[in-house]
């Protein structure tokens, strides 16, 4: 069971790699900095933060990591105790939420305050554990 964290971690590293060496970009552009997708940088609109790059990009991204995660979970007969659709539902849950995160992270004032992704994300795992 230990070892699947490093088929994932490897995995998870090869298609970094692929995304870096087969998406064509100018160095000196925008997209070199963002060639993993993710949500961009914004100020005003949050909806400038995706383009159709990085929205189609991050979704094919969640369904290849939970592809991972259940591929992995029934390898090692975790799968028998709940289907895999819940495992899924959860992935994609907590994906959302980290998203969220790093969507509300990367606006230009919380990013010169000091509220990166990590504090968001902890404040909204705050607040989904803490309602009733």
């Amino acid at each position: 069971a230990d070892w699947w964290s490093l088929w994932i971690g490897l995995a998870s590293f090869l298609i970094a790699i692929l995304l870096v060496f087969i998406v064509p970009y100018d160095h000196s552009s925008y997209r070199a900095k963002y060639i993993i997708p993710r949500p961009m940088r914004w100020e005003t609109n949050p909806f400038d933060a995706w383009d159709w790059y990085s929205l189609l990009g991050t979704f094919l991204l969640l369904g290849y990591f939970c592809s991972l995660y259940l591929a992995a979970m029934l390898c090692m007969g975790k799968l028998a105790k709940n289907p895999a659709s819940m495992h899924a539902k959860g992935f994609f849950c907590m994906g959302g939420i980290a998203t969220l995160s790093l969507w509300v992270g990367s606006n230009r004032w919380c990013s010169l305050n000091g509220l990166s992704y990590s504090i968001w994300s902890i404040l909204f795992g705050m607040i989904i554990t803490n309602t009733p």
